[in-house]
């Protein structure tokens, strides 16, 4: 479950198997289940049962495993991972490519979740990439959104620190981004030390990645996307009504 992405079928089955266990439900018996199965997920400390939904498990242990191929780059798998599929880039960088093996798919799908919980703590600014990573903190969405204009499209986050001072450049950062994103920029602190850029785990007070937290992100991505589409789908259905007016 940790290196593989279970088919959907298999994940569903299982959450079927303890929901069906819960409310005594034998093989061909129909019950009333009092209380949806997300509820029933909630945790503990929200007067639920705590439920572990495996697909959103199975996307949080998948999601560790991308996190160590960005914090240990000299690992072994990391290493084998990068001459096969991103020998140029880093793994945030890397693509899907044609013919990729079952394992790389799986970590590929949990690297959004990933991206989404974190964001890099700016040291000298060289490992971020202003247009592409999570640079700017705790925005959402967490990437720039101004537009590509006076820097080039791959420029780093370094770009924007005066290298006299090693503070950011006011009126640089003024001047690329809309005033929101240049006041958080401008409000973000650089570390001292000219350490490297440090990608941190919003779920956790230390900042490091813990599948638990991570399981709770993807129910809330799961939520979002389900409630998106609800939505959607009510709207479409209303115009269908209109349009059939006379």
């Amino acid at each position: 479950m940790s290196v593989f992405k279970l088919p959907k079928s298999l994940l569903t089955d299982i959450n079927s198997v303890i929901r069906n266990f819960w409310w005594g439900q034998q093989k061909n018996e129909h019950r009333t289940h009092w209380v949806s199965w997300e509820k029933m997920g909630k945790t503990k400390s929200e007067w639920w049962l705590g439920f572990r939904d495996f697909e959103a498990f199975n996307k949080a242990m998948l999601a560790k495993q991308c996190w160590r191929l960005v914090q240990n780059p000299e690992s072994l798998v990391a290493r084998v991972m990068k001459a096969k599929y991103f020998p140029t880039a880093t793994f945030l960088e890397a693509k899907l490519e044609s013919k990729p093996s079952y394992v790389w798919r799986s970590f590929m799908a949990a690297r959004p979740l990933m991206e989404e919980g974190s964001y890099w703590r700016i040291g000298n600014g060289n490992q971020v990439q202003i247009w592409r990573d999570r640079g700017i903190l705790h925005t959402n969405p967490g990437k720039a959104q101004s537009s590509v204009s006076v820097l080039e499209e791959n420029a780093t986050m370094s770009n924007l620190i005066d290298p006299v001072t090693k503070q950011w450049d006011r009126n640089l950062v003024q001047q690329i981004f809309n005033a929101r994103e240049a006041s958080v920029i401008l409000q973000t602190p650089i570390s001292s030390l000219n350490s490297r850029d440090k990608l941190v785990w919003q779920g956790t007070k230390e900042g490091n990645f813990s599948v638990r937290s991570a399981y709770h992100k993807e129910l809330e991505r799961s939520l979002h996307a389900s409630c998106q589409a609800s939505t959607s789908s009510s709207f479409k259905a209303v115009w269908q009504q209109l349009w059939q007016l006379k």
